[in-house]
């Protein structure tokens, strides 16, 4: 997305330069003739019938759009070597920061222009690194892509969600990791979902089977979470959480890594969220957790008879919180790590300790605490930038994450919990001298006097 991201807008610099748009003749857009009556009020909509992508109408507007858009850029006399520049800048090799399940370690890796991240597994940091998915090869046009992927705890199988031209639609199949065979198994219309692995299946969340045809342009209602056992039909799963009061509410399954409870996340917007909570040891029903959408609720974990929850609850900053299972009511809620003047963007459980990510003067700073919140190091940074796609899990003493900067790519590190010394995992070697750039932080103060960083 960043590099077609730059595409863009370096085209679109050529283009302003180059070419004059009062010579560009546009094709012809129907306008239709619909209307919606919202309580009285009348709203047009013109183009409801490019919601139907599949229509021969629509595809050959396409199609008179991108005569248009190549002639136009076909007189652009210096985009070809625009063009040839950025392939080489972006011919390099790239890898995600791995993760750890059941022993083995996985990353996503994407060897110099291609299309998309390959999914490697390896059974230890010193044997060969093996191809397990492949998202280039599940279509031949190549706009099937992969759409999540999550690891059984014992690591013998995967379960992976694809998504198919874009659409938010997912199909799940399932994977032995050894042998890299795919099961029979094919869950589908799932949307907005997470595979959170249970026993000998997983949670997922799935509308129910849209009208044929009305795939892409029906109103999907009534959120659903469903659990799939292996080796049985969809039609066997299993209900396990929906509501049949509210139809745009969405519901999101987690499982804690002893597999002892299973949260559910209920949201109606892209702000805040509402918990519930289930022991699945016993033949209990859900108990909410949390009311209202006032507030975001990301649990980590279950430690010792306690959920480590990260909130903005009257913390706008957010700050992490324990719950104890035991004593669910808020008057118990406990900090951990209190809100502080930085904002605390996200925390995960590594070898039995906290990693808190902070934004400090628009700069990435990663604290290690105590699980009862004493601070007792900090990550070191070779310049100002961007810690991402930190993985770790709370019984591995490993983590590892990216570091990326205006003249760093995106490097991936290995940090040991338990010796608290971070070693490079993986560079990218790219042709251009990045030596010839530094980056510098500055301050300015604003007109009432509070320092902006630059």
């Amino acid at each position: 997305m960043k590099k077609l991201f730059i595409l863009l807008v370096a085209s679109a610099m050529v283009i302003s330069i180059s070419c004059d748009r009062s010579k560009v003749d546009y094709p012809e857009t129907r306008k239709g003739d619909v209307v919606d009556n919202y309580f009285g009020v009348e709203v047009a909509d013109p183009y409801r019938w490019f919601e139907d992508d599949k229509s021969e109408e629509v595809a050959n507007w396409v199609e008179a759009q991108n005569a248009v858009t190549n002639a136009y850029f076909s007189e652009i006399p210096y985009r070809e070597a625009l063009k040839n520049r950025l392939a080489e800048i972006w011919n390099y090799n790239t890898m995600s920061a791995p993760f750890m399940e059941g022993g083995k370690m996985f990353f996503y890796k994407r060897e110099g222009l291609q299309n998309q991240s390959v999914l490697y597994v390896q059974n230890s940091l010193e044997e060969e690194a093996k191809v397990l998915i492949d998202p280039n090869n599940l279509s031949e046009d190549g706009t099937v892509a992969l759409g999540g992927v999550s690891v059984s705890r014992n690591a013998k199988y995967i379960a992976y969600a694809v998504a198919d031209g874009g659409s938010d639609w997912r199909k799940i199949l399932v994977r032995e990791i050894e042998t890299g065979t795919d099961l029979t198994d094919e869950v589908r219309w799932v949307k907005f979902s997470s595979i959170e692995w249970f026993k000998d299946g997983f949670f997922y969340s799935r509308y129910d089977e849209p009208k044929n045809g009305s795939e892409l342009s029906n109103i999907n209602q009534f959120h659903k979470v469903y659990y799939h056992k292996l080796g049985t039909p969809q039609t066997d799963d299993k209900l396990i959480f929906h509501s049949t009061i509210y139809p745009l509410r969405n519901y999101r399954a987690q499982v804690t890594s002893d597999e002892k409870y299973l949260i559910i996340s209920e949201s109606e917007s892209t702000q805040g969220n509402s918990l519930y909570i289930k022991n699945l040891t016993k033949e209990h029903d859900f108990i909410q957790l949390t009311t209202s959408f006032e507030y975001n609720y990301y649990v980590l974990d279950h430690v010792n008879d306690h959920l480590y929850v990260l909130t903005n609850y009257r913390s706008p900053k957010y700050k992490l919180i324990k719950i104890n299972v035991n004593s669910l009511d808020i008057g118990n809620w406990r900090d951990v790590i209190p809100e502080k003047k930085d904002v605390l963007v996200s925390a995960t459980l590594a070898g039995g300790k906290i990693i808190a990510t902070y934004i400090e003067d628009v700069k990435s700073k990663v604290e290690v605490y105590s699980l009862d919140g004493e601070k007792e190091t900090q990550f070191k940074f070779p310049a100002v930038g961007s810690v991402a796609g930190l993985n770790a899990s709370f019984n591995n003493n490993l983590v590892f994450y990216t570091y990326t900067s205006f003249t760093i790519p995106s490097v991936v590190y290995k940090y040991d919990v338990s010796t608290d010394e971070t070693q490079e995992f993986f560079r990218p070697t790219i042709n251009a001298d990045l030596d010839a750039y530094e980056t510098k932080q500055v301050f300015y103060k604003s007109k009432d006097g509070t320092d902006v960083p630059m």
